[in-house]
């Protein structure tokens, strides 16, 4: 059991690093997933539906809301439900220094709904939150070059498609 989970963390950490070159245009919602993944979704929406009803959900409950939709369900109905919803997380301004990855999610959101050009503003505002950490783990070095990556390839997308 512990070799499949590891297996599972390896091939969601390999798509992590992906560009959207190396992904299939509209990979299937349960693609390569681990058998865990869609319960542990689930377990998102609940959690972030019970806050939004209780009217007091934060940007963390909207943006996962968010995440886990464009996840689950990719399509384009959903995704346009989860920028709606990552949006809403930004207008909330509970915490906003703390939620740089709204930005991340926004662009990765709108290149799913096949708007290049406006995915690009959300990627350089994150990678500006990014590099102006003081303190730079390696994680927080990873999340630069990836955002860096995303950024040319968004732009060379949308020159290669005129």
């Amino acid at each position: 059991m512990e070799a499949i989970v590891k297996d599972d963390l390896k091939k969601e950490e390999k798509k992590k690093n992906a560009s959207p070159s190396e992904l299939p245009p509209h990979p299937s919602p349960l693609h390569d997933c681990p058998f865990w993944y869609p319960f542990y979704c689930r377990i998102h929406l609940q959690l972030a539906d019970r806050n939004i009803e209780a009217g007091v959900a934060t940007e963390e409950d909207y943006l996962l809301k968010g995440i886990t939709v464009r996840m689950l369900y990719d399509t384009p109905e959903r995704n346009q439900e989860a920028l709606d919803l990552i949006v809403k997380a930004k207008t909330l301004n509970v915490n906003p220094e703390y939620y740089p990855q709204i930005f991340k999610q926004e662009g990765i959101t709108l290149l799913r709904l096949g708007k290049k050009q406006e995915a690009i503003s959300p990627f350089q505002i994150y990678l500006q939150k990014l590099e102006a950490e003081k303190e730079k783990p390696q994680f927080v070095l990873d999340e630069i070059a990836w955002t860096k990556k995303m950024i040319f390839e968004t732009k060379s997308m949308q020159i290669n498609s005129q």
